[in-house]
């Protein structure tokens, strides 16, 4: 079965408060939840490419998703992402304690959660943060843009020595570690523009599930064999992603469409470069055997 993070998310959020409220505005409700756990099989970080995404293309008003009827008058797929990229901002900014006072202040029953109006809601922000709203606002339109990165993102240069080689009948996959990212440089032979690097865990800390729901979804009619992870890949479409199979999870995403602007794709020399943030895996240039296999 999918490992449900968001769901995981509301539950540890419902311990974290040690008073369950019997309702709560769904803009922190939810938000908080995306910014912890992700939503739709989409971890975190790419639920933050996607509310920086919509922040930067949709004419979306953030005042106008605070309050129960606002919420909930758009699609969830704008108002959660949008919501977990703010609540992970109020977060950072005022840290556990106060976000904690802030959650439950926009909790209570039915009648009176449904009832908090949008100004009313600025109020309680302005008092747990210290910030007017309209200064609060200002803040967090210079926060946002810097979160779009999802920590996978294209290289240029190779920042230091190989680490692992492997080669296939699709091309070469190159591995280095350094600092606190992996950087991968996959060749591709004349004809292979769509592939994956399957990574296997050596030495697994835990047994890995008999099948995957998402290996099945996004590699049809290849056998699953335990693989950890995953690194999918289309060249031509400047489209990648790390996707954790074990967990049935989209860790990390580039693309052009959601606002990607180096190239991640040297067609001359049909190859493509990028690098993760090092927590994205365990420790890959210790632990993991990887594979390249071409993609119809």
């Amino acid at each position: 079965e999918r490992f449900h993070t968001h769901e995981m998310a509301h539950l540890m959020v419902n311990f974290w408060l040690q008073e369950l409220p019997l309702f709560t505005l769904p803009f922190f409700q939810e938000g908080t939840a995306v910014h912890l756990g992700g939503r739709w099989g989409k971890s975190p970080a790419v639920m933050e490419m996607l509310g920086v995404f919509l922040l930067e293309n949709w004419d979306l008003d953030l005042a106008d998703l605070l309050d129960f009827q606002g919420f909930h008058r758009v699609m969830a797929d704008l108002s959660y992402p949008v919501a977990g990229l703010f609540c992970g901002f109020l977060l950072e900014r005022v840290g556990a304690e106060r976000y904690r006072r802030l959650y439950l202040a926009a909790s209570g029953t039915a009648e009176e959660v449904q009832g908090l109006e949008p100004d009313r809601i600025k109020s309680l922000l302005q008092e747990i943060t210290g910030t007017p709203w309209s200064e609060l606002m200002a803040d967090f339109d210079r926060w946002w843009p810097r979160r779009r990165d999802g920590g996978l993102r294209p290289l240029a240069e190779l920042p230091g020595e190989v680490a692992m080689k492997d080669s296939s009948g699709t091309g070469v996959v190159r591995v280095g570690c350094g600092g606190e990212r992996t950087w991968f440089e996959v060749e591709l032979v004349p004809g292979a523009n769509r592939g994956v690097v399957l990574l296997r865990e050596s030495e697994p800390e835990f047994s890995p599930p008999s099948r995957s729901n998402l290996f099945a979804d996004r590699l049809p009619g290849e056998a699953y064999r335990g693989e950890r992870a995953g690194i999918i890949f289309d060249a031509e479409a400047q489209e990648v992603g790390l996707y954790d199979f074990a967990l049935d999870l989209l860790v990390a995403k580039f693309a052009e469409g959601l606002g990607g602007k180096d190239s991640l794709w040297d067609e001359q020399e049909r190859r493509l470069r990028l690098e993760l943030d090092f927590n994205l895996l365990p420790d890959p240039c210790r632990l993991i055997e990887f594979e390249l296999r071409q993609l119809p």
